[in-house]
């Protein structure tokens, strides 16, 4: 019973970070009591499985279409640059994860990566950076959402205004 329900787990993509986890499952779904030292044998020596580091992934930052995508950019970008024009790129970021998941139970096979998607409050960082090294950087404490971004944009450019008048 215990093989049959680790390996539903594993097919249900449930994150199997420790035998204490697949207790909890398996007194929750089927009444079963166990001690995680049996899970543990269960998962090591019965399914192969092995306690593994996880690696965070980017989503999708990495597939075909993207690294066209960004070869692309650079070739325009060059060509912008060589014309004398000057490039402003924005990106946000935040600080303060909180996914603390660090190493998880593996079937062979597979992978043991996560994919980085998960929205919890945090100090959020937005920034530009033009072709020419300056910076302008905003920090706030929320969940950025389009709004936010429209009023980064419009307060970039009244400062871009200031400081350079025929930037546009």
């Amino acid at each position: 019973m215990i093989v049959q329900k680790i390996k539903d787990l594993n097919q249900n993509h449930f994150f199997v970070d420790s035998a204490k986890s697949v207790k909890a499952a398996l007194m929750k779904d089927i009444g079963l009591e166990a001690t995680e030292s049996e899970i543990q044998k269960v998962m090591r020596e019965d399914l192969g499985m092995r306690f593994r580091k996880v690696l965070p992934i980017s989503i999708h930052g990495n597939s075909d279409k993207n690294l066209v995508l960004r070869q692309q950019f650079a070739k325009m970008m060059i060509t912008l640059l060589l014309q004398g024009k000057t490039i402003i790129s924005t990106d946000e970021s935040w600080i303060g994860m909180s996914d603390f998941r660090r190493r998880k139970w593996q079937v062979p096979g597979t992978t043991n990566s996560i994919p980085q998607l998960r929205v919890a409050d945090r100090i959020s960082m937005i920034s530009a950076l033009d072709s020419n090294g300056s910076v302008y950087l905003s920090l706030l404490q929320s969940n950025s959402n389009g709004k936010v971004m429209d009023i980064y944009f419009r307060q970039l450019a009244l400062q871009l205004d200031k400081e350079r008048p025929q930037w546009r």
